[in-house]
């Protein structure tokens, strides 16, 4: 069993889901159990289970504090990253900015592409 306690109430709360989705959803998919006490969490399950929820839980605890929105789409990508590859790093993963340039093609009226363009 594993123990993991948290100081900042609110990023805990938004890292546990309401009524605990998010930890339900880490059970189910991690083969753990999880039980909450206020800010503190109780991981029970295989040892390789409870080092692999612990090692998601803490990473995602950081990723809040840093203002990050955790939604379902970005859960559902932790989990599989972290069962995936075990040593991977979520905060580098999930607060990498991307960029990318649209490249726009300008069309005069009454071209032949714009003509198209309008047809449709």
């Amino acid at each position: 069993m594993k123990t993991i306690t948290f100081q900042d109430m609110a990023v805990s709360r938004e890292l546990f889901g309401h009524h605990n989705n998010n930890l339900d959803k880490i059970c189910r998919a991690l083969n753990v159990t999880i039980n909450t006490r206020g800010t503190s969490l109780l991981v029970s399950g295989a040892p390789e289970d409870e080092t692999l929820a612990e090692t998601l839980i803490h990473q995602l605890y950081h990723i809040l504090k840093k203002n990050f929105s955790l939604e379902e789409p970005e859960l559902d990508a932790a989990i599989n990253t972290i069962k995936n590859h075990k040593a991977s790093q979520l905060k580098k993963i999930f607060t990498t900015r991307v960029y990318k340039t649209i490249s726009i093609k300008v069309s005069q009226p009454g071209t032949l592409p714009s003509r198209n363009i309008l047809k449709q």
